[in-house]
């Protein structure tokens, strides 16, 4: 006389259950967003840098001035350390990606740190020059610290710089990679 029909009570508990899960994966996807927004990147103070010739031996032998060279350069310590930052065996490739119908060019080479003082930030900067030395694309990266946390006297990285969707090859008159914004340890 006082017992429930047990249909209803294990209905009831099965809607509980489907509830308590379907609370559970919406909280676990919002987890996940906010996990893979919020990406924990040590944000580095950088001094911006100008390139400067010393830094680019197999790029001209024959002159000791850079093609289009930098218009203001800043007097600062990490403008005086520039010329540390040498980079090596420069390989500059072009190609097209066929089913985007798009051209490419990229650089790879090594930045060797030849001073005495530890780089803990650098950006570099892959620009393509025209033929009045205006910039028809560039593109930024932060090597340090999101490739590695520093780069000893001494020591060297390999990069590899890809610039996608470039103007026509006879349009670009000199390509190269250079650093653009630097921090001294």
């Amino acid at each position: 006389m006082f017992e429930q029909p047990t249909g209803r009570i294990e209905r009831d508990r099965s809607r509980a259950i489907m509830i308590l899960s379907g609370i559970a994966v919406m909280a676990v996807i919002f987890l996940i967003v906010v996990v893979t927004r919020l990406k924990p990147s040590a944000k580095v103070e950088m001094e911006s840098v100008s390139p400067v010739s010393q830094a680019y031996p197999e790029s001209a032998p024959d002159s000791k001035e850079l093609p289009c060279p930098p218009q203001s350069i800043s007097q600062s310590e990490e403008q005086g350390y520039v010329g540390n930052i040498l980079f090596r065996d420069i390989d500059a490739r072009s190609g097209e990606y066929s089913t985007l119908n798009s051209k490419y060019i990229r650089m790879l080479c090594t930045v060797n740190n030849a001073g005495d003082r530890t780089i803990t930030g650098l950006q570099v900067r892959m620009v393509l020059f025209g033929f009045n030395c205006e910039t028809l694309k560039e593109k930024l990266v932060t090597v340090i610290p999101e490739k590695r946390s520093a780069l000893g006297p001494g020591e060297s990285l390999n990069l590899d710089v890809v610039v996608d969707r470039t103007p026509a090859r006879w349009e670009i008159m000199h390509v190269r990679i250079e650093p653009y914004a630097l921090k001294l340890n």
